[in-house]
C-alpha cells in the first residue's frame, strides 16, 4: 500500500466481494488503497473478529463494515482441511480477495440458503442449528456490533456500518426484537447508512447487479462526504 494514499478497509459478505462490487468502485473514486476482507456467506462473528484482529496490527483512514443477517453463521476452526469439499470457507475464497496474505483461512460459513450445497460445512451447521436458535444468534450479533462500535470509538477510528437488506428483514424496525431493546439502545445509529441497500436498489430500480453496485457506490460516496469522513 502507498504511504500517501488514503487507506480504506472493508469487511462484509458477497455483496462487497470481488472486482465490480462497491468497495472497488469507491477505491477508484477516492483514489485510495483498499483492503477488503469480505467473504461470501460470512457471518457477523467473522466480520467482528477479523476486523478487530486487523486493526490491532494496521491502521486505516476509514472502515466500512457490512453486517449480515443473524441466520448467517461463522466459526473459526482448528483444521480447515476437514472442510475442503466446501466453497463456504475463507480458505476456498482467499483467491477472490485483494489481500490474500492478510486473510485468516480457518473460517467456515453458513448462509442457510435453499441452494446451499451438501458438504461438510452444511453438515456441521445442521448440528449447530439444532442447538443455537435465531434469538441466541441475534443477541450475540448485536453484542458484536456494539463491541466493534466501542472499539472504533476507543481508537478514534472513522467508520460506517451497513446492514444487508434481505426480504425478511429489510428495515431497521424489522431488525428489532423486544427482548433485546436494551442492546439496540446501545447502538449509535448515526454511524449507519440505512437509507437504502444494494438489494433494495436492485429490486426497486430493476437494475442488474453491476448497475446496482454502481448506484450503491454513488449513495455511499455521498454519505461519506456528507459525514466528513474523508
Amino acid at each position: 500500500m502507498s504511504d500517501t494514499k488514503m487507506k480504506l478497509f472493508v469487511n462484509g459478505h458477497c455483496d462487497s466481494q470481488g472486482p465490480g462490487s462497491w468497495p472497488y468502485l469507491l477505491q477508484q473514486r477516492f483514489d485510495c488503497d483498499l483492503v477488503n476482507f469480505s467473504m461470501g456467506g460470512a457471518g457477523c462473528a467473522y466480520i467482528h473478529d477479523t476486523t478487530i484482529a486487523e486493526f490491532s496490527q494496521r491502521s486505516y483512514d476509514l472502515a466500512i463494515i457490512s453486517w449480515t443477517p443473524s441466520y448467517w453463521h461463522a466459526i473459526k476452526v482448528e483444521d480447515i482441511s476437514k472442510f475442503a469439499d466446501s466453497s463456504y470457507t475463507s480458505f476456498h475464497q482467499i483467491g477472490l480477495s485483494n489481500c490474500p496474505d492478510l486473510i485468516d483461512p480457518n473460517w467456515i460459513f453458513s448462509t442457510r440458503t435453499k441452494t446451499y450445497p451438501a458438504c461438510s460445512v452444511q453438515k456441521f451447521f445442521e448440528n449447530w442449528d439444532r442447538e443455537v436458535k435465531y434469538e441466541q444468534q441475534l443477541e450475540g450479533d448485536l453484542i458484536r456490533v456494539i463491541c466493534l462500535q466501542y472499539w472504533f470509538q476507543c481508537i478514534n477510528q472513522p467508520y460506517v456500518f451497513l446492514y444487508s437488506d434481505y426480504p425478511d428483514r429489510p428495515k431497521r424496525s424489522s431488525m428489532q426484537h423486544d427482548d433485546f431493546m436494551h442492546l439496540y439502545n446501545q447502538i449509535d445509529w448515526s454511524k449507519w447508512y440505512l437509507d437504502t441497500s444494494l438489494n433494495e436498489i436492485s429490486r426497486r430500480k430493476q437494475l442488474s447487479r453491476l448497475d446496482a453496485q454502481e448506484h450503491y457506490a454513488n449513495e455511499l460516496e455521498t454519505f461519506i462526504q456528507h459525514k466528513g469522513l474523508l
